[in-house]
């Protein structure tokens, strides 16, 4: 029985502890990539600006660094939800946040867009 109890207590304070490094890791991240920090390097890698990205225009070139930027939005800010990520764009709904990172992760799967994503990486990340 005892066993028990002090394996459920291990098992306790190791969650805790995981929570806490996620909770670390998510403030460093919103701390080294503003929002605005990711959208001029998507906008840049893309030759548009940020204003570009958050007009209602629909035309492929913009839609492509609109969706480049909700993929980018999502994987290095943990804290924001589709909705929050939406709403930095000018959008209305979470889900058309949720069918921009649909349809960049097809693209990357299907290995398109590597210009562009590796010249967001390199102005974010630096040099490699």
């Amino acid at each position: 029985m005892r066993t028990i109890i002090r394996n459920s207590f291990d098992v306790k304070s190791k969650i805790d502890q995981l929570w806490a490094e996620r909770q670390k890791h998510v403030e460093d991240m919103r701390v080294q990539f503003p929002i605005i920090r990711i959208l001029t390097a998507v906008a840049t890698a893309h030759n548009v600006t940020v204003a570009d990205l958050r007009r209602r225009d629909r035309s492929h070139p913009l839609s492509l660094a609109r969706h480049h930027a909700v993929w980018e939005m999502r994987r290095r800010r943990l804290d924001l939800g589709f909705q929050q990520i939406a709403a930095q764009l000018n959008r209305n709904d979470h889900t058309t946040a949720l069918h921009s990172y649909r349809t960049f992760c097809r693209l990357v799967a299907a290995d398109k867009c590597k210009v562009e994503r590796a010249a967001v990486a390199k102005t974010l990340d630096g040099p490699a």
